[in-house]
C-alpha cells in the first residue's frame, strides 16, 4: 500500500471460501492491519473471486442481494465523516460453471443489474475486469456493451491498455452526472498479464485507526539480577524430576520472572498510510539517532 491506497479492489483473487483461505486471509490481516478485507469466493470451481481491501475508517454496508450466472460481483455502500456516500461495485465476468460463454447472458443480466442500482443516491463506482476489447471499434461484443453502458447513463474512464496484448479490459464506470474521479492511470509492475488501474476519488479520507501494541523492554533487564533470581528459584533449587512437570515448571518460573523484570506494556499507535520515501535505510538511521539520544 505504498501509494497510500484507501480502497483496493481485486479480481481473480482465487479465494475459495473454505479453510484453504485461512492462511491467506491471516497473512493479509498481518500485512494490512488497518484494512478490512471483504471477498466473494467462487465456490464451484477454481479461479475467480472478487475481493476488496478497505481502510478501517470507512463504515461499510454490504448491499449484495442477487446472484448472476454471467458475472461475480461485490456491492458495498461506503460512508465516512464529511463524505458523500459511495457505492462501490467490483465484479468480473466469467464463464458459466460448465464453461459456456456468457456474452449474451451478461448483456441481459448487467442491464438488469444497472437498473437495480440506478436509484442509489450515493456516488456510484463500478470497476473490474470486463473482458471486452473496448479499445477496438470493430469488436461487435464490445460495441454492444458500450451502447449498454451509454444507455444506462454510465461513463467509462480507462483510456489506456490494461492488458499485455494492448487491449483495454479493466474498466472504471461512473454515472455521467457524477464528477468525483480523476487521475486514472495504469501500471504493469504486478506479476500479471493485467495492469493495475489506479485513480483518485474526490471523497473524504476515512479517519485514522488506532491499534494497541504490547511490548516488553527486554533491553532494560538487569541481567545480573535476572540471573540471581533464576538461581534462587525452584527451577534451580528444587527442579521437578518428571520431564513433563519440569517443562511446566520452566515455563511458570520464567514467565513469572520475565513479568517482574520486563513487565508487559501497552501503547496505542495511529495507523497511517505508508510513505514510499520512508525506506529501510531511513528506518535504520532513525533507530541510530534514537539510540544516540538515549545514550547521550
Amino acid at each position: 500500500m505504498s501509494d497510500k491506497i484507501d480502497i483496493l479492489a481485486i479480481t481473480e483473487s482465487w479465494l475459495t471460501g473454505n479453510q484453504r483461505d485461512e492462511p491467506i486471509i491471516a497473512d493479509l490481516n498481518v500485512t494490512l492491519p488497518d484494512y478490512h478485507i471483504f471477498h466473494v469466493p467462487r465456490r464451484d470451481r477454481s479461479g475467480g473471486d472478487v475481493c476488496i481491501c478497505l481502510r478501517k475508517g470507512f463504515k461499510v454496508l454490504d448491499m449484495q442481494a442477487r446472484q448472476f450466472e454471467s458475472f461475480e460481483y461485490m456491492d458495498l455502500f461506503l460512508t465516512a465523516k464529511m463524505q458523500q456516500p459511495l457505492r462501490l461495485v467490483v465484479y468480473r465476468p466469467q464463464l458459466t460453471a460448465n464453461k459456456k460463454p456468457t456474452a449474451s447472458v451478461f448483456i441481459h443480466e448487467f442491464a438488469s443489474f444497472t437498473e437495480d442500482i440506478a436509484s442509489t443516491s450515493a456516488n456510484l463506482l463500478i470497476a473490474g475486469d470486463f473482458n471486452y476489447h473496448v479499445n477496438d471499434s470493430s469488436d461487435h461484443e464490445a460495441s454492444v456493451f458500450l451502447d449498454l453502458i451509454d444507455s444506462a447513463n454510465l461513463v467509462q474512464h480507462v483510456s489506456c491498455p490494461t492488458h499485455l496484448k494492448g487491449h483495454t479490459l479493466d474498466l472504471i464506470l461512473t454515472r455521467a452526472s457524477d464528477d468525483f474521479i480523476s487521475g486514472v492511470s495504469t501500471t504493469h509492475f504486478l506479476p500479471s498479464d493485467h495492469a493495475a488501474v489506479t485513480c483518485s476519488l474526490s471523497i473524504s479520507k476515512p479517519p485514522t485507526t488506532k491499534f494497541e501494541v504490547k511490548f516488553r523492554k527486554l533491553n532494560d533487564i538487569d541481567l545480573a539480577k535476572f540471573r540471581q533470581d533464576i538461581l534462587s528459584s525452584k527451577l534451580h533449587t528444587a527442579p521437578c524430576s518428571d520431564v513433563n512437570l519440569l517443562v511446566q515448571q520452566y515455563e511458570a518460573v520464567l514467565s513469572e520472572l520475565i513479568n517482574i523484570h520486563a513487565p508487559l506494556s501497552c501503547h496505542k499507535i495511529t495507523a497511517r498510510p505508508h510513505a514510499p520515501w520512508y525506506n529501510d535505510n531511513l528506518r535504520k538511521e532513525k533507530q541510530k539517532l534514537c539510540r544516540r539520544s538515549v545514550s547521550g
